[in-house]
């Protein structure tokens, strides 16, 4: 059962990376290019592959919320962190810790909390 919430929570993970980048790499770089020297192929190509991973991370984080027990404000704040610059990489912070204080089995063995550092929350290494 912890493999596959782990494997869920990895995948919306890439996933959800690679959709943040080319949002980033679409305002950042291809619309500057089309507004400023006129390269209209920029937002073509660029906008495409966004509209692409857009989508694709709005079917894995369907699916990873049905798999897992999201918090009752993770479907509709992954919706709206996806339309945001940033919004993916924030949200993915966010869901990581809340989604494993209502797992605690998705901890690995050497991430126990230490009477030093016992405010830390554990994040296991295959879903980083």
């Amino acid at each position: 059962m912890a493999n596959r919430l782990q494997a869920s929570l990895k995948t919306l993970t890439q996933v959800g990376f690679l959709e943040g980048c080319s949002f980033l790499l679409l305002l950042g770089v291809a619309m500057p290019l089309k507004y400023t020297l006129g390269i209209h192929e920029a937002v073509r190509f660029a906008g495409s592959a966004h509209g692409v991973l857009f989508i694709a991370y709005l079917v894995v984080l369907l699916m990873t919320a049905h798999r897992v027990r999201f918090p009752l404000w993770g479907m509709p704040l992954g919706v709206v962190a996806a339309i945001l610059p940033f919004g993916p990489f924030l949200f993915d912070y966010l869901l990581k810790r809340a989604v494993i204080k209502l797992n605690p089995e998705l901890t690995t063995q050497g991430n126990a909390n230490t009477s030093a550092n016992k405010d830390a929350q554990p994040v296991p290494a295959d879903i980083r």
